[in-house]
């Protein structure tokens, strides 16, 4: 069950714009046919005037109520729908999209899932406390029940909102195949930065951040790997580039597979003017190699492939991405000068 269909407006069949008599009275009811303990929890959380404005944000505040019973149904239904239902006040979209998204599977397509993710971050940024307060305060004028008077106590309610997300995204993306969380993260990142070029919402950010610490050890495995076979190329070039060639293709295969992995981060960091430290000392690494096989053993063509590789795996760093470009000019200004002469 989601958690639309475990709020206590959902037990009870109640709406925000219910009097407290109602309230009371639709307990009574539900009480003879489920869980009596549940049911007056969800009467206590709807009677108590704390207690009910986080239960009024963690429901549709401002959507009528045969409108809102209608939407949870179709977000627990068809998961992906509510992304583009019109007209819904900002929290309510969210309530249902992150339902929605907590309703998915395993088998929901990445680019689904990274159009609702964006679609939540971009929508978190939008959140205004004035207009939540506005639309509970309506419904309350309606239901009998006090107004809210204190923002601070909105806005409070709205940061445990913004982590509950971030929460049920992150659960969401565990249970997702691998191969499936990697083309989330890197779709979910490209749309927010426009391939690297503005800020994401922060919601993002904290995802990725996450990403990165989960994807550590894993990177940090595949750089290990790499700088044996680094190590390996620079013994084995002296005798010559079919010796060579073996460990440059393996270095190739690495440095994709990681970048595959890191793509997230890499473009995340430079959206936020930074650099992924990890990825940046790996290329510099390989680098290093391609201009070693090229002054030391005369290797221009392995050197040409691992700066092409590098440009490939590594662009997303822009200072790195500069340099390994002079680099394949240089290269590439030595090939013709030698096919030419």
């Amino acid at each position: 069950m989601t958690s639309l269909q475990q709020s206590p407006f959902a037990i009870l069949g109640a709406s925000t714009r219910d009097s407290r008599k109602r309230v009371v009275d639709l307990a009574e009811e539900k009480s003879l046919k489920f869980d009596p303990d549940i049911v007056q929890k969800a009467r206590a959380d709807l009677t108590n005037p704390r207690t009910r404005l986080t239960a009024e944000l963690a429901w549709l505040p401002g959507v009528a109520p045969r409108k809102a019973r209608q939407l949870v149904q179709a977000a627990c239904g068809d998961a992906m729908a509510i992304r583009t239902e019109p007209g819904l006040p900002t929290l309510a979209h969210l309530n249902l999209l992150v339902a929605a998204i907590a309703a998915t599977d395993a088998s929901q397509s990445g680019a689904e899932m990274a159009g609702v993710i964006h679609e939540v971050g971009y929508r978190t940024q939008r959140l205004s406390a004035d207009d939540v307060l506005r639309d509970v305060n309506e419904d309350r004028a309606v239901s009998g029940f006090p107004e809210v008077r204190a923002r601070d106590l909105v806005e409070a309610e709205l940061g445990e909102r913004a982590r509950y997300y971030r929460m049920v995204i992150r659960n969401a993306l565990d249970r997702l195949p691998s191969g499936t969380l990697i083309r989330v993260m890197t779709e979910t990142v490209n749309r927010a930065t426009h391939g690297g070029g503005q800020h994401a919402p922060a919601l993002i950010d904290d995802l990725v951040d996450g990403y990165e610490v989960e994807t550590q050890g894993l990177l940090t495995q595949e750089a290990e790997n790499i700088h044996r076979l680094i190590k390996a190329a620079r013994e084995s070039a002296g005798a010559g580039d079919v010796t060579a060639t073996h460990f440059v293709v393996q270095i190739e295969k690495l440095a994709r597979n990681w970048t595959m992995v890191a793509k997230p981060i890499q473009v995340s960091f430079r959206a936020r003017g930074l650099n992924h430290r990890p990825s940046n000392d790996l290329a510099y690494k390989i680098r290093a190699l391609a201009i070693d096989l090229f002054n030391q053993h005369d290797l221009l063509v392995l050197s040409r492939r691992l700066t092409d590789c590098l440009l490939e795996a590594f662009g997303d760093l822009a200072e790195f991405a500069a340099l390994a470009r002079k680099d394949a000019d240089v290269f590439k200004a030595t090939a013709e000068r030698r096919a030419g002469g």
